[in-house]
């Protein structure tokens, strides 16, 4: 049987202006990729592999995590994690871990047009955008001359955190915007009046050539203190930033370091 298999290489393109998320193109072509099961003894190049992933795939062909495979059967996996393997002064093969996808669909580019109410995270993104490009003067490389560039959306993009910081996005701060929870105040009647609201706010970086991650991110933080202590009236909402916790991210031998705010206020109906 072919090993013959389409791959889905994934590239960035254009912010959703709600969510904030990249639109997620693919290009497509053909390479060879043998899709093997976890606890399988596989001889791939020189050497043999016994397969510790539910599925790994072995390749000598470019290929990148987020990208997409689909096989034979028609069936779906991401590219979770890509381990090249070296013999002597040549890379000989690349070792895959794939993540099958049975609910398999493309998300717009857009999100389409939202409710006139917006979700609490909407409504923190739109005091962001309103004001940080106010401020990103006071958000600098570690020359001290140029700008830091970043980005607000809303948490968990479906695509690595690595393309938003590395390749062509180059994006060197993050403003991610997480779930938010809202919780209904009763009048006397018990009909709601208002509601209480809060929103945790992940303020994101990676070390970089030019760029100490710490040092941007509590950058950052200021930043968003000035907002909500110069500006802290929302649209029917009086707005503060309740506290503030490190919360770096281990990945592999790369660590996201990471600062979560957390705002808090009431609003009405509206």
């Amino acid at each position: 049987m072919s090993s013959n298999v389409t791959l889905r290489t994934l590239s960035l393109g254009a912010q959703d202006a709600t969510t904030g998320w990249y639109s997620k193109t693919y290009a497509t072509s053909t390479i060879q990729m043998p899709i093997v099961p976890k606890g399988t003894f596989y001889i791939a190049g020189n050497t043999g592999h016994f397969t510790h992933y539910t599925k790994t795939g072995f390749t000598n062909s470019a290929v990148g995590e987020g990208d997409e495979i689909i096989d034979a059967f028609g069936n779906y996996y991401e590219i979770r994690t890509v381990q090249p393997w070296p013999c002597l002064d040549s890379l000989e093969f690349y070792e895959c871990e794939l993540d099958y996808d049975p609910l398999h669909g493309d998300r717009p580019s857009t999100s389409g047009t939202w409710l006139s109410v917006s979700d609490p995270a909407s409504r923190v993104k739109t005091q962001l955008d309103t004001y940080l490009p106010g401020l990103v003067a006071q958000m600098k490389e570690d020359d001290n001359a140029t700008n830091a560039t970043y980005i607000t959306a809303f948490d968990l993009p479906d695509y690595p955190i690595k393309l938003v910081f590395l390749g062509t996005k180059n994006v060197d701060l993050i403003f991610s915007i997480n779930r938010s929870q809202s919780t209904p105040i009763f009048g006397c009647d018990k009909v709601a009046t208002h509601y209480k609201e809060e929103s945790p706010i992940n303020i994101m970086a990676i070390d970089k050539a030019g760029l100490t991650a710490r040092r941007l991110i509590w950058a950052g933080e200021q930043q968003i203190r000035d907002i909500f202590r110069l500006y802290p009236i929302g649209t029917g909402s009086i707005r503060v930033m309740a506290n503030s916790q490190p919360k770096p991210i281990q990945m592999g031998t790369q660590t996201v370091w990471s600062n979560e705010v957390t705002v808090h206020w009431i609003r009405d109906l509206t």
